[in-house]
Order: structure tokens, then sequence, then C-alpha cells
């Protein structure tokens, strides 16, 4: 307060009620079971799907098979025929 003395600064004569109550309530009713069972779920889905997807530790090159798209065919196809889809390039060819 020193070091602005030239603003004064004044008490108002009368005493204002303290606001008590109030103040936007509780936090609302969360189901943390369920959530975590949803969490659980979605994880062991993700998991599932990258396992499925990761590719073998090992790969004979011999193996490996370039083959140039004429047309779109989804990664499904290939998994479908028991072949596994290690890249596609942009020119349309699938290793």
């Amino acid at each position: 307060m020193a070091r602005y003395d030239h603003l004064q600064l004044l008490r108002l004569p009368e005493r204002l009620e303290r606001r008590k109550h109030g103040g936007g309530g509780g936090a609302p009713q969360r189901d943390v079971d369920g959530h975590s069972r949803k969490l659980r779920a979605e994880l062991d889905t993700a998991i599932a799907e990258q396992q499925r997807r990761r590719r073998p530790e090992f790969v004979d090159p011999s193996l490996i098979l370039r083959v140039r798209m004429t047309g779109m065919t989804m990664e499904e196809d290939w998994e479908r025929l028991g072949l596994t889809l290690l890249a596609s390039d942009e020119d349309k060819t699938l290793i």
C-alpha cells in the first residue's frame, strides 16, 4: 500500500453478507465400472487387430511377390487368399 499513497482506498460502512451457497453443484454420477469395461473391450479389440496384422518374424525373400495392379483390390481380399500385404506403392504396386 505504501507504493501508491496517492490512491485512497475506502471501506464501505455496511457489511455485506458472505455468499455461502452455490458454486455449480457437485460432479455428475459416473459409471466407473462400465467405463472400465468399455475401455478394456476397446483395448482388447485393438490388440487383437494389431496381432492379426503383425508381420511374421522371418520373411523368406523368395516368397515375396511384387504385383502391379490395374484396379482396386482391398487388403482383405489378399488375406482371404492367404497372402500378407507388406507394402503398397503409389504406382499401384503391391508387395
